[in-house]
């Protein structure tokens, strides 16, 4: 989420809601991440679903792929 090409289209949270309409399944940062910056990513998901920005199928629908990917290599039991 912090590469030079995400660059330009808001702040953290909304490059976070962003990535999630455009299809990611997981929001990756760097690890010098701030937990600021990571809470603001979460209140702006929250925010967009309450506001139905994102709705909560999208989000299942993330949970069910790395759910399916982690059962497939034997991540799961």
């Amino acid at each position: 989420l912090m590469m030079a090409g995400a660059t330009g289209y808001g702040s953290a949270g909304q490059l976070c809601v962003l990535s999630l309409q455009a299809g990611c399944d997981i929001l990756l940062g760097p690890t010098n991440t701030s937990p600021a910056e990571m809470r603001a990513c979460a209140a702006a998901i929250t925010s967009a679903i309450d506001s139905g920005t994102l709705s909560w199928e999208r989000i299942d629908e993330s949970v069910v792929r790395i759910l399916k990917m982690k059962l497939e290599h034997g991540l799961l039991e």
